[in-house]
């Protein structure tokens, strides 16, 4: 019964609200050169907002950094 209450509840509440997602990213792509070998680089920054309409609201954002071998 606890259970339901503190994690199954919530979840419910969550999925039946109605709401708006927004996301985007960007990505930038470059030539690097490492030791006289030529790799591919890139950076990429991401975010995601939802808003519900019971005030559950979920937000991240994050960067990536990464090496083409």
């Amino acid at each position: 019964m606890k259970y339901d209450q503190e994690v199954l509840q919530k979840d419910m509440d969550y999925y039946n609200s109605k709401g708006l997602t927004l996301s985007g990213s960007v990505t930038y792509h470059f030539p690097l050169v490492v030791k006289g070998n030529n790799t591919s680089c890139f950076v990429k920054a991401y975010g995601n907002y939802e808003a519900g309409t019971n005030k559950l609201n979920r937000n991240n954002i994050g960067v990536s950094i990464g090496v083409i071998y």
